[in-house]
Protein backbone atom coordinates (compact mmCIF):
# COMPACT_ATOMS: atom_id res chain seq x y z
CA UNK A 1 0.00 0.00 0.00
CA UNK A 2 1.09 3.83 -0.28
CA UNK A 3 0.43 4.43 3.56
CA UNK A 4 1.16 2.28 6.67
CA UNK A 5 2.79 1.57 9.67
CA UNK A 6 5.53 3.92 10.04
CA UNK A 7 5.54 5.50 6.73
CA UNK A 8 6.19 8.66 5.50
CA UNK A 9 5.07 10.16 2.19
CA UNK A 10 6.85 13.10 0.90
CA UNK A 11 6.64 14.91 -2.34
CA UNK A 12 10.39 15.35 -3.05
CA UNK A 13 11.35 18.22 -5.86
CA UNK A 14 14.25 17.44 -8.34
CA UNK A 15 15.28 21.22 -9.46
CA UNK A 16 17.71 20.33 -12.32
CA UNK A 17 14.53 18.71 -14.19
CA UNK A 18 12.02 20.46 -12.90
CA UNK A 19 10.09 17.51 -11.86
CA UNK A 20 8.20 16.23 -8.48
CA UNK A 21 8.19 12.67 -7.24
CA UNK A 22 6.23 10.79 -4.84
CA UNK A 23 8.42 9.50 -1.72
CA UNK A 24 7.50 6.74 0.16
CA UNK A 25 9.78 6.14 2.85
CA UNK A 26 8.93 2.92 5.45
CA UNK A 27 9.99 0.19 7.32
CA UNK A 28 9.58 -3.33 5.75
CA UNK A 29 9.78 -7.11 7.09
CA UNK A 30 13.36 -8.24 6.89
CA UNK A 31 13.01 -11.67 5.02
CA UNK A 32 14.11 -12.98 1.80
CA UNK A 33 10.27 -14.55 2.04
CA UNK A 34 9.08 -11.02 1.42
CA UNK A 35 9.16 -9.49 -1.72
CA UNK A 36 10.23 -5.67 -2.11
CA UNK A 37 7.79 -3.31 -2.83
CA UNK A 38 9.46 -1.62 -5.59
CA UNK A 39 9.96 -5.59 -6.85
CA UNK A 40 6.54 -5.92 -6.63
CA UNK A 41 5.87 -2.46 -8.99
CA UNK A 42 8.34 -3.91 -11.91
CA UNK A 43 6.71 -7.19 -11.63
CA UNK A 44 3.24 -5.71 -12.42
CA UNK A 45 4.41 -3.37 -14.89
CA UNK A 46 5.95 -6.41 -16.81
CA UNK A 47 2.49 -7.98 -16.67
CA UNK A 48 1.48 -5.04 -18.19
CA UNK A 49 -1.14 -4.51 -15.64
CA UNK A 50 -2.82 -0.89 -15.86
CA UNK A 51 -3.08 2.34 -13.92
CA UNK A 52 -0.15 1.53 -12.07
CA UNK A 53 2.08 4.60 -10.67
CA UNK A 54 5.15 4.34 -12.61
CA UNK A 55 7.80 3.17 -10.25
CA UNK A 56 11.40 4.73 -10.62
CA UNK A 57 13.77 3.82 -7.90
CA UNK A 58 13.78 1.60 -4.52
CA UNK A 59 15.63 -0.76 -2.29
CA UNK A 60 16.77 -1.42 1.51
CA UNK A 61 18.90 1.54 2.92
CA UNK A 62 22.46 0.07 4.68
CA UNK A 63 23.84 1.20 7.63
CA UNK A 64 23.79 1.65 11.23
CA UNK A 65 20.00 2.24 12.85
CA UNK A 66 18.49 1.42 9.44
CA UNK A 67 17.09 -2.08 10.60
CA UNK A 68 15.31 -3.12 14.10
CA UNK A 69 17.28 -4.81 16.51
CA UNK A 70 14.21 -6.01 19.02
CA UNK A 71 13.33 -9.38 17.81
CA UNK A 72 17.24 -10.24 19.01
CA UNK A 73 15.93 -9.96 22.47
CA UNK A 74 12.42 -10.96 22.66
CA UNK A 75 14.11 -14.08 25.34
CA UNK A 76 15.55 -11.53 27.39
CA UNK A 77 14.00 -11.70 31.50
CA UNK A 78 13.61 -7.74 31.24
CA UNK A 79 11.27 -7.97 28.15
CA UNK A 80 7.73 -7.93 28.87
CA UNK A 81 4.20 -8.22 26.92
CA UNK A 82 6.66 -9.20 22.98
CA UNK A 83 6.23 -12.52 22.73
CA UNK A 84 6.88 -12.06 19.03
CA UNK A 85 8.91 -9.24 17.35
CA UNK A 86 10.12 -9.37 13.35
CA UNK A 87 13.25 -7.42 11.78
CA UNK A 88 12.67 -4.65 9.68
CA UNK A 89 14.67 -2.99 7.51
CA UNK A 90 14.31 0.76 6.24
CA UNK A 91 13.19 1.20 2.66
CA UNK A 92 12.59 4.02 0.06
CA UNK A 93 10.74 4.20 -2.98
CA UNK A 94 10.18 6.85 -5.28
CA UNK A 95 7.29 6.45 -7.52
CA UNK A 96 6.93 8.61 -11.14
CA UNK A 97 3.49 10.46 -10.70
CA UNK A 98 2.14 12.98 -8.04
CA UNK A 99 -1.46 13.82 -8.52
CA UNK A 100 -2.47 12.72 -11.81
CA UNK A 101 -6.39 12.30 -11.60
CA UNK A 102 -7.48 9.18 -11.50
CA UNK A 103 -10.21 9.63 -14.62
CA UNK A 104 -6.68 10.03 -16.42
CA UNK A 105 -4.21 7.51 -14.73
Amino acid sequence: SLIGCATHCLLVYNPVKDHVVYLKDTWRINSNDVQKEGDTYCQLHGYQVPHLVPFKHGNNLEGHGLHTVMHDYVEELWMCSMPFATSHMHYCMVLSVVGCELLTF
